[in-house]
Order: structure tokens, then C-alpha cells, then sequence
């Protein structure tokens, strides 16, 4: 093998890694401050939001049947009259004990959620977000997982990080993802 075969052998592999890593960041894996047995009923849904459907709510059951918990997507907005979206914000609730608020954090006192463990459930297309936008994130809550992965995205303008519309693909499953 030439020199120049291989010089041109190594760049592609060297330009092949490097799109792979860009489509592909790696998944993120936090586990809830929420610890216990409960498992739930297995669900896979994906939810489309933009401006006009920004918001999205479901109940899911637990393993047993029992409405249990509350899935939402909310937009976070620029603020001050401007509505353009920043971020959607997923939140997994126990109707149970609401009082918990997001299990999908790793912690209850938001002080201590801090990087990523306070980002993996922000949904933001920003090249300095924490946690890229097309990670996957997998939380570990209770004894069940909750995947989210953002699958499409667009943004209003290229230079700018407001989001037109954002596809979700929403996994709760028993068995470690």
C-alpha cells in the first residue's frame, strides 16, 4: 500500500468517525432521587410540539394498572412578551405525591442539581447545552426507566437557538434500555 493510499484510507476513516460522533452523542444516564420497587405499565409514544401544540400531558399507569403518574412536555420561553421557545422541560409527576415534584431530576433540593443531572430532562437544541440535544437520556426512577429521545428538531433561524418544532420518542420500560 502506498503512502497516499493510506494517507487518503486514514482520512476517510478519520472524516466517517467524526460525522458518526457528530449525528451520534452518547446517551446520558441519571438516576432519580426516587428510589423504591414501582414499576410501570410499558409505553413508547412520540410527541410532536411547536408553537401551535407546545405542551403535552398524559397519565401513565403503573405495573399494576393504577393511574400513577403524569408525563408533560412545556415549553420554556424566551419570557417579557417574547413567546419564541427556548426548550421544552419534561417532567414525570406522581399523582400519588405531587409534592415531590419532576422525578425526572436527580435530586428534589434544586441546588444540588447541578450539570447534568439538572439538564437531562431540558430538551435544547443550544450547541452549549449540557446535554446535546440528540442524546439519548435515560432516567432511572424507581424501579422503571424513562428514555427521551429528540429525533428531529428545527430551529427558526439557523443563527438563532429558538425552536419552531421539536419530535420526541418517549420510552418508560422495566428493563434497563
Amino acid at each position: 500500500m502506498t503512502a497516499e493510499v493510506w494517507q487518503a484510507l486514514t482520512g476517510l476513516l478519520l472524516a466517517t468517525g467524526l460525522v458518526y460522533a457528530q449525528s451520534a452523542p452518547p446517551a446520558v444516564h441519571v438516576e432519580s432521587f426516587r428510589k423504591g420497587p414501582t414499576q410501570i405499565a410499558e409505553k413508547k409514544f412520540v410527541v410532536d410540539l411547536d408553537g401551535q401544540h407546545s405542551s403535552y400531558e398524559v397519565r401513565l399507569k403503573d405495573a399494576s394498572g393504577e393511574e400513577r403518574y403524569v408525563f408533560s412536555l412545556a415549553p420554556q420561553r424566551v419570557g417579557g412578551g417574547d413567546d419564541r421557545i427556548l426548550a421544552w422541560q419534561a417532567s414525570l409527576v406522581d399523582l400519588h405525591r405531587r409534592s415531590y415534584g419532576n422525578l425526572l431530576l436527580a435530586s428534589r433540593d434544586p441546588y444540588s442539581n447541578q450539570g447534568v443531572k439538572s439538564a437531562i430532562s431540558r430538551l435544547d437544541p443550544n450547541k452549549y447545552a449540557l446535554v446535546p440535544v440528540l442524546a439519548t437520556r435515560v432516567i432511572k426512577v424507581e424501579d422503571f426507566y424513562c428514555v427521551l429521545q429528540v429525533s428531529k428538531y428545527h430551529l427558526l433561524t439557523p443563527e438563532r437557538w429558538y425552536l419552531e418544532n421539536l419530535s420526541v420518542e418517549v420510552s418508560l420500560t422495566n428493563s434497563n434500555p
